[in-house]
C-alpha cells in the first residue's frame, strides 16, 4: 500500500491500526478499540482470550539493506509539545502488531518476543512472524 507523501505520524499510525484491525477481522477474530487512552490500541478476541495489542508502524532502515525498523516505545504527553518515551510493561500490552508499509505485511510478536525499545530485523527473518502464521 502506497502512503501519501508527507503523511503525519498520527495519520500513519491510524492507517496502521485500521490495517491491523482489518487483518484480524479477515482472519476471523473480533476486534474492539478502547474508548479512552490506553497503552494498547486494540483488543483482539483470539478464541475467547482477550489480547491487548499495541500497533506499531515499521520503517525501512536506510542504514541496513532489507531491514525493517520499528520503535517499540510509547509516549506520555508532558504538556505543550513535550513528550516522554516510555517502555511498555507486560501488564499493559500482550502483543505488538507491526504494520510494514514497505512489504504491506502485518507481523505479530508476543510481548516476551519483542525487544524493549526498538526492533531491527531483516525482512527474511520477519516472515515467520507474519500474522497469518502466528495466529
Amino acid at each position: 500500500m502506497a502512503e501519501a507523501r508527507g503523511a503525519s505520524s498520527n495519520r500513519a499510525g491510524e492507517v496502521a491500526e485500521n490495517i491491523v484491525s482489518t487483518k484480524l477481522l479477515r482472519l476471523g477474530y473480533n476486534v474492539a478499540e478502547p474508548r479512552i487512552p490506553c497503552p494498547y490500541d486494540v483488543i483482539a478476541d483470539l478464541d475467547d482470550q482477550l489480547v491487548k495489542v499495541q500497533v506499531k508502524r515499521g520503517f525501512d532502515d536506510s542504514s541496513r539493506d532489507e531491514t525493517l525498523r520499528v520503535n517499540l516505545l510509547g509516549s506520555i504527553h508532558k504538556g505543550g509539545t513535550e513528550y516522554k518515551s516510555v517502555k511498555y510493561q507486560p501488564d499493559e500490552v500482550d502483543s505488538f502488531a507491526i504494520y510494514d508499509p514497505i512489504q504491506d505485511e502485518v507481523y505479530w510478536l508476543w510481548f516476551d518476543e519483542a525487544p524493549s525499545t526498538e526492533l531491527r530485523r531483516k525482512y527474511t527473518s520477519l516472515r515467520r512472524h507474519r500474522i497469518e502464521q502466528k495466529l
